[in-house]
């Protein structure tokens, strides 16, 4: 069976698809409270055809909302990164000559830490 915002052979020239697109555009971020129609026109779109052709004008609440979205998501980002290193300590630097234990990632048990060896070269990289 065929979604219902579209036609009978899967075409989307149809008003259905328009009234969701619609509804699509006036839906508001969970991020920044503010729909796609908000960001562009400024205020929530009221017609299927909001703007004629050629007269695409966007509002500077885009700009706005980029940075209000940035901002949300370096909140956000920050937050995680806390909580991620809450319970985790800075280790020292390894030394050429030094016996590590070294993850095995092959076999039956891809994540026991079986195997040992020495450190020959350090690099700049963790």
């Amino acid at each position: 069976m065929l979604a219902d915002n579209s036609g009978p052979k899967g075409d989307l020239d149809t008003d259905a698809f328009q009234r969701a697109m619609l509804q699509y555009r006036n839906t508001p971020d969970r991020d920044t409270k503010l729909s796609p129609a908000m960001c562009v026109f400024g205020h929530p779109i009221r017609d299927f055809i909001p703007i004629p052709p050629g007269r695409y004008s966007p509002h500077n609440t885009w700009r706005e909302t980029l940075d209000a979205r940035e901002e949300a998501l370096r909140n956000r980002h920050i937050k995680q990164g806390e909580r991620l290193s809450e319970h985790t300590k800075r280790l020292p630097q390894l030394a050429t000559g030094d016996c590590v234990r070294i993850q095995n990632q092959i076999g039956h048990y891809p994540l026991k830490w079986d195997k040992t060896g020495i450190i020959i070269e350090v690099c700049q990289f963790d």
